[in-house]
């Protein structure tokens, strides 16, 4: 656990995400794919048009078909001021000023959102991307295990 005070107030962090219990950890890597996967900002629209241009070229119709809706969910995203990179963060605060935040439904982590405004971009994305840095290996070994079940086939 981190604690940081920030403006007179107190947050409670899972600083790994070996701490978090069960469903924290199901939660968060949830909204991490999905930030990965959809995105809810601009770059993530070009990163959308790119892929959609590339899957035509190649005359990968189905595949560009899946990325049109993908944009058009990031697009939803920006325009619901959902951030799924955010709620990531908001998944990983244990406490706020004192009080456990512990309901981990989507409407109960956007709540967490919510309260959780008065920090800055720069502080949710340093704190959220040294988390995904340190869980980096688990994925790693999941994919290599799963690499492996596919090969022996």
């Amino acid at each position: 656990m981190e604690k940081i005070k920030v403006q007179n107030r107190e947050l409670e962090l899972y600083s790994d995400i070996k701490e978090l219990p069960i469903a924290r950890y199901h939660a968060f890597q949830r909204m991490c794919l999905l930030d990965a996967g959809i995105g809810s900002d601009l770059s993530a629209v070009d990163n959308h048009l790119g892929r959609i241009k590339a899957f035509l070229i190649s005359d990968e119709k189905e595949k560009a078909l899946t990325e049109i809706e993908n944009l058009r969910t990031n697009f939803w995203f920006m325009q619901s001021g959902i951030s799924p990179a955010l709620m990531a963060f908001a998944v990983l605060v244990y406490k706020l000023d004192g009080k456990i935040k512990g309901d981990l439904t989507d409407d109960g982590i956007k709540k967490t959102c919510e309260d959780i405004s008065f920090l800055t971009a720069g502080q949710i994305e340093k704190t959220t991307s040294e988390i995904k840095k340190k869980s980096k290996p688990i994925w790693q070994d999941i994919f290599r295990r799963f690499s492996i079940r596919l090969t022996k086939k």
